[in-house]
């Protein structure tokens, strides 16, 4: 009869040790991307004034899973709504193992990294934001001190980037979308709330004085200066907007709250109704001429 080898019993060990290991996921912290989980954040011209000339809110959900083009995403939906009454698809997020978020639209385009949870004090990354009406802007943000923080019972990860912070399993404190972007060109944008499976996780104690109800609505927040100018009604709009002036004659054209013009976008139905259905949602600018005069006026699609 052959003999047998005996192995040592700490070498099983070791074995089964290193088997685990390899088995063993490489991400090591809470993805932001999953099933259930929703931000309500705030866009406004002064986000910590109490009566800011302008503010408006935003709801974005995760939901199910989906394939695009042989790649696994979430879906991304978006709500401007306070009770979040209604969701549109805003586009889709993918997160892997090593820390990186990319968002992409559904025209196909190249995925846009939105977070990388892997980066490193001191180093430097090129990210892109994609406001509530669909633009894009990129820019290179420095990654300053890389710390934790205890929320929700639990000790999270937390990266320095630009003013702002994200937060492991949270996202960025400028809101979701917003992973490095706070203020842009007078426009200031903060996470008020998140969720998970509709239970509150995060509030930011330093805006709330502000927006209780982790909410802004653009109509209340208008001047008393523009409340004194002509309407557009119905505002937020859906399809279409009415105004209680006439644009006969005049020159007016639609932009965003980027500046950029929208006009091609939009469909004159008289002098003093305008198809805007096939813009995206967000905050939107009408611009006129009347009596040598130029008038703005600000409303909401939905």
């Amino acid at each position: 009869m052959k003999g047998t080898i005996a192995i040592p019993h700490c070498v099983h060990i070791l074995a089964l040790f290193l088997l685990s290991f390899t088995l063993l996921p490489a991400q090591q912290w809470d993805p932001i991307v999953a099933k259930g989980k929703m931000w309500v954040s705030a866009e406004a011209d002064d986000i910590v004034s109490q009566s800011p000339s302008w503010a408006t809110s935003h709801s974005l959900r995760i939901g199910d899973t989906l394939g695009f083009y042989g790649t696994v995403y979430h879906l991304l939906e978006i709500s401007h709504t306070e009770q979040a009454q209604q969701w549109f698809a805003f586009g889709l997020l993918r997160e892997d193992n090593s820390g990186k978020v990319w968002f992409q639209t559904f025209t196909c385009g190249p995925e846009r990294l939105l977070y990388d949870m892997g980066a490193e004090a001191g180093s430097t990354v090129v990210i892109t934001h994609t406001t509530p009406g669909t633009h894009q802007v990129s820019g290179s943000y420095h990654i300053g001190a890389v710390d934790s923080i205890f929320l929700a019972g639990k000790l999270r990860k937390r990266l320095q980037v630009g003013s702002g912070y994200w937060i492991e399993g949270i996202g960025s404190t400028s809101g979701l979308m917003f992973s490095g972007l706070e203020d842009i060109a007078g426009y200031n944008y903060s996470l008020l709330c998140y969720y998970e499976d509709s239970a509150l996780v995060y509030a930011n104690d330093h805006l709330n004085p502000f927006y209780p109800g982790c909410w802004a609505d653009v109509i209340t927040g208008f001047s008393e200066e523009e409340r004194e100018l002509p309407r557009i009604y119905p505002n937020p709009a859906v399809s279409d907007i009415h105004l209680s002036f006439s644009l006969s004659g005049s020159d007016f054209r639609i932009s965003d709250v980027q500046g950029r013009d929208c006009t091609s976008s939009v469909k004159m139905i008289n002098d003093q109704s305008l198809e805007v259905g096939s813009l995206g949602p967000g905050i939107y600018f009408l611009h006129w001429n009347a009596d040598g005069k130029c008038f703005h006026r600000r409303f909401l699609k939905r």
